[in-house]
């Protein structure tokens, strides 16, 4: 027999909950065993707790100055930083005045070279103290002239106006007809006194 919508609505839901959910009956031992249990794991619980904090309390402090260490991290040795190479940087006035000189100690060592090479060839005919202070003089000019550069931080402007004075007093000698005036030009050479020995 046809039934209305909301008729067959009530009887689907009468046969939905035909099979409930089983209980079991409440067991009063069960019950009291299990709150046992849990009163005895609580109490382990609390004992285990209290015995580490004895434990904890019982144990020395180690020492300050360990515990200093011990926030200070690995130690290692200290070492200094390696000196930095010696480097010298010389001015653009010095790095000028150096290039200046130099042409001027190129000029005049064209013109004593030839002296040198007739000196060492007649050195008997000369006098013995005029070819000592001739050498001297050639020796000295060697050593700044090839060496310049590297004193030149530490002269002075009183060195440089020596330096030049004394190339300018060789320019004045006349070398001219120097295998006939070879004594004559050794000797005036001499009497310039000329070391280029400068105190720095």
């Amino acid at each position: 027999e046809p039934t209305g919508l909301l008729e067959r609505i009530a009887i689907h839901n009468m046969h939905k909950f035909d099979n409930p959910l089983i209980r079991h009956p409440f067991n009063p031992e069960r019950a009291e065993k299990a709150k046992h249990d849990i009163e005895e794991l609580a109490l382990h619980a609390h004992l285990f707790k209290k015995q580490q904090l004895l434990d904890r309390i019982s144990d020395p402090a180690p020492p300050l100055i360990h515990r200093i260490d011990m926030q200070a991290g690995p130690s290692y040795e200290y070492e200094p930083p390696k000196p930095l190479p010696d480097i010298h940087f010389q001015r653009t006035k010095i790095l000028l005045r150096t290039s200046e000189y130099n042409e001027m100690f190129a000029a005049t060592a064209n013109r004593l070279e030839p002296v040198f090479a007739r000196m060492e060839k007649e050195e008997g005919s000369l006098e013995l103290e005029v070819v000592a202070r001739v050498r001297r003089m050639g020796d000295g000019f060697n050593e700044l002239y090839h060496g310049l550069e590297k004193k030149a931080r530490r002269l002075t402007n009183r060195h440089w106006r020596v330096i030049k004075r004394d190339l300018k007093r060789i320019g004045h000698v006349s070398f001219e007809d120097l295998s006939s005036r070879l004594p004559e030009i050794c000797n005036e050479l001499a009497s310039l006194n000329i070391t280029f020995k400068y105190e720095v």
